[in-house]
């Protein structure tokens, strides 16, 4: 059985946009509350190249993170980190 999780529209648009290192979660971003902090340490990540990795071993989040962190799409000092701890703000 496969399961299939959405994969927070917030996590996509942090890894497309600027850097803002400590934003305040709003309603469309899937969090528990509207004062949550979303740790944003990465950007610069293009549509296409999201797009690139979603394919049908993609049934989760977490996947889809594992194969960006592995794609060599991220560039700058710690970016896997950074990843998770963008992932881990969702």
């Amino acid at each position: 059985m496969i399961i299939k999780q959405n994969i927070p529209i917030g996590y996509y648009y942090d890894l497309i946009d600027g850097v803002n290192l400590n934003e305040i979660a709003n309603e469309y971003d899937n969090l528990s509350s509207n004062n949550e902090i979303i740790v944003d340490g990465i950007s610069g990540i293009s549509n296409q190249q999201m797009f690139s990795l979603l394919d049908a071993t993609v049934t989760s989040p977490n996947i889809f993170t594992t194969k960006l962190k592995n794609s060599g799409y991220l560039t700058g000092a710690n970016s896997a980190i950074k990843v998770d701890q963008l992932f881990n703000s969702y």
